[in-house]
């Protein structure tokens, strides 16, 4: 018998920083998200070719590791086409975003600034899911 469960989506996580508490990840799984949390950028893509997400978040933080920036051309240049396409949802600070701005990105990837509120961050997560039919 198949089980009737809908499918939870997979996010990979890729966050550097150090805070006891992800509000981010735990908010993805109140919300009936899977989350696997990579805390480098090497980690982030090895993961992300392993368990083929639905979803990236990326926490945009330089000085902790994760460029956001780097992600993304690691991202669009891998040989996995699955990986290259695969929605991408960046948190930057204000201060990143000018940086964030000067570089054409993909329809396929969003920017949201940081702080925010977790309901939006929720609504454009699923938001993404539900254009790229996934």
């Amino acid at each position: 018998m198949a089980d009737s469960a809908p499918a939870r989506p997979l996010v990979v996580k890729v966050d550097a920083t150090h805070y006891p508490m992800d509000v981010f990840g735990d908010r993805l799984i109140s919300e009936g998200f899977q989350v696997v949390k990579a805390a480098s950028l090497a980690e982030g893509i090895k993961l992300a070719r392993r368990c083929k997400p639905d979803l990236v978040v990326a926490i945009d933080d330089a000085e902790s590791g994760v460029d956001a920036i780097e992600w993304l051309e690691l991202q669009h240049s891998d040989n996995e086409a699955a990986l290259a396409m695969t929605p991408l949802l960046i948190l930057a600070d204000h201060s990143r975003l000018e940086r964030l701005r000067v570089h054409e990105l993909p329809d396929r990837v969003k920017v949201l600034q940081r702080p925010l509120e977790l309901r939006e961050f929720i609504q454009t997560a699923k938001h993404m899911l539900a254009i790229w039919d996934l």
